[in-house]
This record gives structure tokens, sequence and C-alpha cells, in this order.
């Protein structure tokens, strides 16, 4: 029986003149969900700080150390852990296999959500509070950073070509499940547990339930992907085949991948700032230039999130329709312009503006989610052969959180040239073109039926594979 006729219990082959592949529609469901479910406990997991935290960041500082910058560090440290942790888990998911990091990973995840929860506060340990969070924070991202690598790339070899896109759309729009489920949370605790002050329920106790719940989360993942979900078949065809023929990780750095590598990466700058705007400054918006309440700021946000959810699978299917360089250059120029002027407007309101606000807010947080769910979890995946493609992916999507992550230094940097009410905007304009240039700077990878049929890239011509 041939390699494409078989598959995995487990991570093992099957033996021979089993065949296992009986249900393929079964095997790529479960595949699906596991990076589905997978990325909607890392996003959980990775926001927690945006909604259930802040109120609460009291508990970690000094009572007079109140710095917007220090809120979005808070943040920003956690995605700077994943490049890292992409680099680490992407190689030993090309070389161990896609299930095992994605269970490895999750299980660290869940630990360090688990250990921020029992954090003690500034009143017990002092600055080691703040130490401890920002420790905690960057090994979430790091983990977090290696389980897509396992779970996202196994989805994606499991999925044929002509669905990829929207199952891909599918995979990014579990961000927004997570947001819609924490923010719920998050409207719930602050309705029974106002957080008024360093002494307040809340603001002692109350934020860690989020994470206890995060963690809970991440450990039943790892039981349902260790019992459940089967190795990729294409990554165990490639394991098989000579030490020569392999697509190694070193070859990433080389040649025409190297190309790829770095388009990517250029690409992924643009499509995380272009998430980052609407996700993490627009709260910041509403607080601080709408003078909005915190259930009113999580009403908004809630919302948004619930609308630009469809925004993702509209995204994911067009790019399964035009392509997915198509797609991300027709949805960049809608957010670059639509949703910029959207973000102007929304700053300009007043407070006693809420219904209008959330309607501007929500869509302009729709135009985010066209350009996520333009594919970059198929995009990048077919950019690269099986032999590194958890590499390559994960790298193009983790590094180039780096830049986008000190989007509140650029808007400080910007503040001091624009009016305050302007800059949300001139960085989504700045986003929406680099993800426009970089796609056209990228080939089309939507035709091929194989993943490892790659297509030329425009920059590499005649350079070795």
């Amino acid at each position: 029986m041939s390699s494409e006729t078989t598959t995995t219990m487990r991570d093992q082959p099957s033996p021979p003149g089993t065949d296992a592949r009986t249900n393929p529609n079964r095997t790529l469901k479960k595949a699906v969900l596991t990076a589905f479910f997978g990325f909607a406990i890392d996003v959980f997991d990775l926001f927690l700080p945006i909604i259930i935290l802040m109120p609460a960041s009291i508990y970690f500082r000094p009572p007079q150390l109140v710095s917007p910058v220090l809120d979005s560090f808070i943040f920003a440290v956690a995605l700077l852990g994943r490049p890292a942790g992409a680099l680490c888990f992407g190689y030993f998911a090309d070389r161990l296999g896609r299930k095992r990091t994605a269970t490895l990973t999750m299980s660290g995840l869940g630990a360090c959500v688990l250990l921020t929860g029992l954090l003690p506060g500034y009143q017990t340990i002092g600055m080691l509070s703040l130490a401890g969070l920002l420790g905690l924070r960057f090994l979430t991202g790091f983990f977090a950073g290696g389980q897509y690598t396992g779970a996202v790339t196994l989805a994606m070899e499991a999925c044929p070509r002509n669905r990829r896109g929207f199952y891909g759309g599918l995979i990014g729009a579990a961000s927004n499940l997570s947001y819609i489920v924490m923010s719920g949370l998050g409207l719930l605790l602050f309705s029974l547990l106002p957080p008024n002050g360093i002494d307040s329920a809340y603001v002692q106790w109350g934020w860690r339930i989020p994470f206890f719940i995060g963690a809970l989360l991440a450990f039943g993942f790892h039981r349902y992907v260790t019992r459940e979900v089967e190795e990729s078949q294409r990554w165990l065809d490639a394991r098989g085949k000579p030490e020569g023929e392999r697509h190694t990780f070193a070859k990433l750095f080389s040649g025409m991948q190297a190309g790829k590598l770095l388009q990517g990466f250029v690409l992924m700058n643009g499509v995380w700032l272009v998430y980052l705007v609407p996700g993490a400054i627009m709260p910041t918006m509403l607080r601080g230039m709408l003078h909005l309440d915190s259930s009113q700021v999580t009403s908004i946000m809630l919302a948004s999130t619930v609308i630009t959810f469809f925004g993702y699978l509209l995204g994911g299917a067009v790019s399964d329709r035009i392509g997915r360089r198509a797609a991300f250059v027709l949805f960049a120029i809608v957010a670059g312009t639509l949703g910029s002027y959207l973000l102007y407007l929304l700053a300009c309101l007043s407070a006693d503006r809420f219904g209008t606000a959330l309607a501007i807010a929500a869509t302009a947080f729709f135009t985010a989610g066209l350009v996520w769910g333009s594919g970059p979890h198929a995009y990048l995946n077919e950019r690269f052969h099986t032999g590194n493609r958890s590499s390559g992916y994960g790298i193009a999507f983790s590094f180039a959180i780096i830049l986008p992550s000190f989007y509140g230094l650029y808007q400080r940097w910007l503040d001091a040239w624009f009016p305050a009410h302007v800059t949300p905007a001139l960085l989504y304009v700045v986003a929406n073109l680099v993800v426009v240039v970089s796609a056209l700077a990228g080939p089309e990878t939507f035709r091929a039926n194989n993943l490892d049929d790659q297509g030329p890239f425009p920059f590499s011509a005649g350079l070795p594979d």
C-alpha cells in the first residue's frame, strides 16, 4: 500500500497492510478543529492583559507608577516571546512532528497562564510582582509562538487546495471567538466585581478567574490532541525521503527559500499592524479620547469582534476564488482607505455618541478581519516545503510581530507631528500599504494542488530552491 493511501495512529506510521485513511474528512475535521481551538486558546491567553488585567494593573505596580507605555508593554512582551518560540518549536515540528509539538507547547502555555493567575501583588513582594508578570507573559508568548507551528501547519497539510483559504480564515477567526468569550467574561466580572481601587475584590482576586479558565482550556486541548488527532501524513511521507531530497531548516536561509522567508516576513509585519491598530489601540482610544468607561469599551470591542468573525470567513472564501495575493491587495486597499477614515471619525466623536462609536468601530474592525482572512495561514504554509514548512511559517508569522508590537511608541512619535486623534488612522494606512506592496512582490500560491508545488518568486529568479 502506498503512502498516499495510508495514515497514522498517533505519532507512528500505520503497520503495513492497514488502511487507516478510511475517513479523510474526519481526519481533516479534527486537524482543523485542533488548529482552530489551539489558536483560540492562544489568543485568549495572549489578550488577557488588554481586557482582564488592565483594570487591575495597579495590583502589580506602585500606585504612583501609571503609564500607558507600561500597560502596552505588558501586552507586547508576550508578542516578543513568540518569535523565539516559533524558531525553536518550528524546528522541532519539522523534525519531530506537528502533533507532538502542538501538545508540548500547549501544556507549557497552560502552565505559564496558571502561574500568572497565582502571582502575589506589589503589596506583598514589591517590584518582584511586576517582574514576575513580565517574565511569565514572555514565556506565555514563547509557548504560543510554538503552538501554531505545529497545529496550524498540521491543519493546512490536511486541507484540500480549494478550501485552504476558507479554513485558514476560520482558524484566524478563532482569535475573534476567544475575544468574544473574554469580553463577555470581562463584562460579567466588571458588573459583579467593579474594579474600584486596590482593595476591590476584582483587583485582589477577580482578575485571576479568566487566567485559571485559560489554563484549564490549554490542558484540555493537550488531552484532546494527544488522544484524538493523527500526525500529518504529509510530514510522515517527507520524513521517509533520503536526506539529500529533504528541504531542511538550513535551506530556509539560502537561495529562493530565503526570498520566500523575507517576503513573508515583510507581509506579516503589515498584517500584524493591521490587527493591532484596532485590536490594541482602539480600546485606548475609546477610554482616553471618548472617555468611555470599562463596560462601554468592552461592549464596543465585543460587538466589533462578533462582526469581524465573519470578515475572516469572507476574506478566506474570497481568497479561494481570486487568489491569496489578489485578496490581500483588494482588502488592504479597502482597509487602508475606508478603515482608516473610520478610525479618524471615531477619534473625533464625543462621549455621548456611544451608538455611533459602536457602529464606526465595528466597521473599522471588520476591514481588519478581511485582511486577516485573506490567508496568512494558508499563504505562508503554501510558500514552504514540507521539510521546513513549520519553521518557515513560524518564523515569517512570528518574527514579524516584533516591530508592530511597539505600536505604542510609533503612536507617540506620530503624536509629536500630528494631532493625537489622527495618528491611529495614519498607522492603519501605513500597515495596509505594507500589505499591498509585499503581497505584490510575491507569487500567487493557491493554484497548486500539492503544497510542495512551489510557484516562482520574482526577486529570486534563477536561484536554486
